[in-house]
């Protein structure tokens, strides 16, 4: 049986049972409006574009820096950030 086409291990009918079924059973448990929003989340994944973290950094320290000033106050934030 060497050499043979690999269709021979391939039935249509359980592959469209198996399917089928699952859809059924997704469908039994979450909405419609969900079961179609998940298509819409799994395209994203294929589509996804990568963000550079580099031009993020300064963004999230500012971000940091004006937390912690509005937290601690002035001055004893500046020395924390400067201490650690």
């Amino acid at each position: 049986m060497m050499g043979g086409p690999f269709i021979i291990f391939v039935n249509v009918p359980s592959i469209l049972v198996v399917i089928g079924g699952t859809f059924a059973v997704i469908l039994m448990r979450v909405t419609l409006g969900d079961f179609l929003g998940s298509f819409k989340i799994g395209l994203k994944e294929f589509f996804y574009k990568h963000v550079c973290l580099t031009n993020l950094q300064p963004k999230v320290q500012d971000l940091y820096l004006d937390t912690t000033l509005q937290s601690y106050g002035n001055y004893s934030a500046m020395n924390y950030i400067y201490l650690t």
